[in-house]
């Protein structure tokens, strides 16, 4: 059986949640622990065409990611981190993870764009944040 959005969802919070104090939730939260993202549906969040040419589903997600806004330069040097084509949490999201949960339900994930750099409100704090979307083949 393919592997749902929601057991998508947790697979990817787990893998990155190996990262360092990055907290990562497979819901959208009403307050979040910084550094730390949530992972949700893109839109749109399914191409069901490709089901049809190869048996897998393509799903499109955002992971928005918040950093504490203490000192401003710090705080974009630190998400700049977490954005970086070849940085290790850009690498990680896209890794080949021999023995993880993502890694056995999913042929693949692909980080497609980051957008939406600035500030994020949520839980009555203010962060400084932005998005990456992704492709996860399963």
């Amino acid at each position: 059986m393919a592997a749902g959005m929601s057991d998508i969802r947790k697979a990817l919070a787990d893998r990155l949640n190996t990262f360092g104090d990055f907290q990562a939730y497979e819901y959208i939260p009403d307050a979040v622990n910084a550094p730390g993202g949530f992972i949700e549906p893109d839109r749109p969040f399914v191409n069901y065409q490709h089901v049809f040419q190869s048996g897998q589903v393509k799903w499109n997600f955002v992971l928005t990611i918040l950093v504490n806004r203490s000192e401003e330069r710090d705080a974009q040097k630190e998400l700049d981190e977490y954005l970086d084509p070849e940085g290790a949490f850009v690498t990680l999201l896209q890794s080949d993870e021999d023995g993880d949960e993502l890694d056995d339900i999913c042929s693949y994930v692909t980080v497609t764009a980051g957008t939406r750099y600035g500030a994020y409100a949520m839980g009555g704090t203010t962060y400084l944040g932005a998005q990456l979307e992704f492709v996860v083949s399963a």
